[in-house]
């Protein structure tokens, strides 16, 4: 199987997941760079899926850093203010 492969089954498998975030934070509708529920979901959602979550990075309420690793070779990590997600 290739790594296109992977990446297709992998985003089909959650695409159930990200459709009911994607509605929970559309619903919520909160002003550029004031995000804060928006925020508190999707650092729910990371940190229900394993991943190790750092709050108001850079000064930043609404921004965060999520970390996630699996045996040798580093952790993958995502560093964001809400408004880039």
């Amino acid at each position: 199987m290739t790594s296109s492969s992977h990446v297709s089954e992998a985003l089909s498998a959650a695409r159930p997941a990200i459709e009911r975030i994607s509605a929970e934070v559309w619903d919520l509708a909160e002003i550029s760079l004031h995000e804060v529920e928006s925020s508190q979901v999707h650092v729910r959602e990371l940190l229900d899926a394993g991943f190790d979550v750092r709050e108001g990075v850079a000064g930043v309420p609404t921004a965060f850093v999520a970390e996630w690793s699996a045996g040798t070779g580093g952790a993958w990590s995502v560093a964001l203010p809400k408004s880039a997600v």
